[in-house]
C-alpha cells in the first residue's frame, strides 16, 4: 500500500493528472489504519476514517518531499490523529457510562400526591423519546374505525363513581395509554372520541410544566456528569492540597445536585383543578370536594 501511495504521489506530482488514483489510495491506507492499534478493532475504521477524511485534500495540496516519501509523512500524521481520536473516545465512553449510571441511579418513577394521590412524576433517562401522543395528535385508522362503529355503551359503574374516575383520568391524563382511555370512556359509558379529546386538551395544558421539568432534568444530568468527572480526577490526583479541591468542589456540586433532585420531586406532570374544571365547564369547588373525599375514602 505505501509503495502505491508513493507511486501516485510522484504520477501527480509530474504531471498534475492522476489525483482521485491518489486520493483513493490514500483514503484506503487511511481506513484501515486503525487495525494496527490494539485499542481498536474494526468497528472503528469507518469512524476514524470520517474524523480524518477532511484533512487527506490539504495533505495532497501542501505536501513537499523531503527525502522520506509521503507514505512516512501520512504515517507520522495518522499517529497523532490517533491519539486524538482515543482520547475523545474515551471522553464518550466515560458519558455513557455515566449516563446508564445515571439512569440507574433514578429509574425508578415515584408517586408523590398532592390532593388525589395519582400525580405521576416520571423520572426518564438523557436520551428517553417523548411520548407518541405529541406527535401530530393524528388518530390512528384502528381508533378511528372503532370509533365509528362503537355504539351507545351503558356505563358499568354508577353516574357518582363515573364523575370520580373521569377526574382521575384527567388528572392523570399525561401517563395515560389508549388503550387506558378505552377501557375508562366503555366503563364510564362516554364516547372514546370524546374522552380522547378531553385528554388531548388536557395534556396540552401540560406542555410548559414539561418543558420546565425538561430542562431541570437537562440540567441535573450535566451536573451529574460533573460530579462524576470531579471524582475521577481526585483518585488520579497524587497531590493532597488538590485534593482539598476537589472534595470542596464535589460537595457543593453535591448540594445543587440534591436540590435538584428534590425540586423535581416536586414536579408534578398534572393539571391544577382550576384547568381540570375549565375543561369540563364545572365549579372548581366540586372537583376540590370531590378528589378530597377520594382521597380520604378507604
Amino acid at each position: 500500500m505505501p509503495n502505491t501511495i508513493q507511486k501516485a504521489w510522484e504520477d501527480y506530482a509530474r504531471s498534475g493528472k492522476g489525483y482521485e488514483i491518489l486520493l483513493r489510495s490514500i483514503s484506503l491506507y487511511v481506513y484501515q489504519f486503525p487495525l494496527h492499534s490494539k485499542y481498536c478493532s474494526e468497528e472503528d475504521c469507518a469512524e476514524f476514517f470520517l474524523s480524518f477524511y477532511a484533512r487527506i485534500p490539504y495533505i495532497i495540496e501542501h505536501y513537499q518531499e523531503q527525502g522520506k516519501g509521503i507514505e512516512a509523512y501520512l504515517r507520522t500524521c495518522l499517529k497523532w490523529h490517533m491519539k486524538t481520536y482515543l482520547k475523545s473516545k474515551l471522553k464518550e465512553n466515560r458519558v455513557q457510562q455515566f449516563a446508564v449510571s445515571e439512569w440507574k441511579l433514578i429509574t425508578p418513577a415515584w408517586v408523590e400526591e398532592e390532593t388525589l394521590g395519582t400525580e405521576i412524576c416520571e423520572s426518564s433517562p438523557p436520551l428517553q423519546k417523548k411520548n407518541a401522543w405529541k406527535k401530530g395528535r393524528k388518530i390512528s385508522p384502528k381508533r378511528k374505525k372503532t370509533a365509528e362503529t362503537q355504539p351507545d355503551l351503558a356505563p358499568t359503574v354508577t353516574e357518582k363513581q363515573a364523575k370520580k374516575l373521569l377526574l382521575l383520568s384527567l388528572k392523570a391524563a399525561y401517563d395515560l395509554e389508549d388503550r387506558t382511555i378505552e377501557t375508562i370512556a366503555q366503563s364510564i359509558g362516554m364516547h372514546q372520541e370524546v374522552l380522547f379529546h378531553l385528554i388531548e386538551v388536557t395534556r396540552t395544558t401540560l406542555l410548559k410544566k414539561e418543558e420546565r421539568f425538561r430542562r431541570l432534568q437537562e440540567k441535573r444530568s450535566k451536573l451529574y456528569f460533573r460530579i462524576c468527572s470531579l471524582q475521577e480526577e481526585m483518585e488520579r490526583s497524587t497531590n493532597l492540597l488538590a485534593k482539598e479541591t476537589f472534595i470542596q468542589r464535589l460537595s457543593r456540586l453535591k448540594y445543587y445536585f440534591q436540590k435538584l433532585q428534590n425540586k423535581l420531586s416536586r414536579h408534578y406532570l398534572a393539571p391544577t383543578h382550576q384547568k381540570v374544571a375549565e375543561i369540563l365547564g364545572i365549579p372548581k369547588g366540586s372537583i376540590d370536594s370531590t378528589l378530597y373525599y377520594l382521597k380520604k375514602s378507604p
